[in-house]
């Protein structure tokens, strides 16, 4: 039994937190952040609050009126404070309150945020089998880039891979081009540039795919099942997992040096963000 935190209360994690009429349980009326805490600080903070306000806009909710940004950090802190893990993975679970049906009665917004123990590979995780999932195609639109309560489509996509022994799968969005994976944003290296699908595409607008465009030369673009059969290198980002380099996707190998600088890289961007050697 853990500590958890739900709207300005430290609670047991196990406490019973809705019952079976609530929004959150009905419809998955909500979004959510993971945050990597090396140490009990939060890399990021500021873009995954940044990314959990602009969600919360988009969806309509009304955040309390004193979850700041300044909470939000310091609640994290504090939360990683009471476990002992040098390495934790924080959910923050943004949901509307109140009943109704589609139409909601409220639009006022509760949180909640519980962590637990991170195994972080800093010599960089690699993925020796992955797999393309076609059953279901991702939308292409505003909520798209969103962490939604509602992951049934990565559920299913992870079912498939365990199913086929894939260690991943490639989502493709509703036009048939590369997307994304189930928990990360995917990148390929083709002739020494860096290509990653734009938001528009549908994929998730990931933080750490935010950090590696502001640090990396690359470009937004789409990206054909063909072209990335014909890439040079492949790797996938987020921010629990860092980047992961992919050997191979149906088949097709890929070259794992490229990827190796690039991880070395991020790790120093995480190093100088919570402000500690990272190790």
């Amino acid at each position: 039994m853990a500590t958890a935190w739900h709207n300005g209360f430290w609670v047991d994690d196990t406490t019973p937190a809705f019952n079976l009429n609530h929004r959150i349980t009905r419809y998955g009326d909500g979004c959510f952040e993971t945050v990597l805490a090396v140490n009990n600080l939060p890399a990021w903070a500021d873009l995954h609050y940044t990314r959990l306000t602009k969600s919360a806009l988009l969806l309509g909710l009304i955040l309390p009126a004193d979850f700041s940004f300044d909470v939000f950090q310091s609640t994290i802190i504090q939360l990683c404070e009471k476990h002992t893990a040098p390495y934790q993975r924080v959910r923050i679970v943004l949901y509307r309150n109140g009943s109704g049906t589609y139409l909601p009665t409220s639009n006022y917004a509760g949180v909640f945020m519980t962590s637990q123990a991170h195994s972080f590979d800093s010599e960089g995780q690699q993925l020796a089998n992955v797999g393309v999932y076609e059953t279901i195609a991702k939308p292409m639109n505003a909520l798209s880039a969103l962490k939604s309560s509602n992951a049934l489509l990565y559920v299913l996509a992870s079912n498939f891979a365990k199913e086929n022994s894939f260690d991943d799968v490639v989502l493709l969005n509703a036009a048939g081009r590369v997307c994304e994976a189930t928990s990360s944003n995917l990148f390929v290296i083709k002739d020494e540039k860096i290509f990653t699908p734009s938001v528009t595409e549908g994929c998730v607008e990931g933080v750490l795919r935010t950090v590696l465009l502001n640090h990396f030369k690359m470009e937004e673009t789409q990206i054909t099942v063909e072209q990335l059969a014909t890439a040079d290198s492949v790797f996938l980002s987020n921010t629990i997992q860092g980047i992961r380099a992919i050997r191979s996707i149906n088949g097709v190998n890929y070259a794992i040096e490229p990827v190796n600088s690039i991880h070395q890289q991020h790790l120093e961007l995480l190093s100088a963000n919570i402000g500690k050697p990272f190790s």
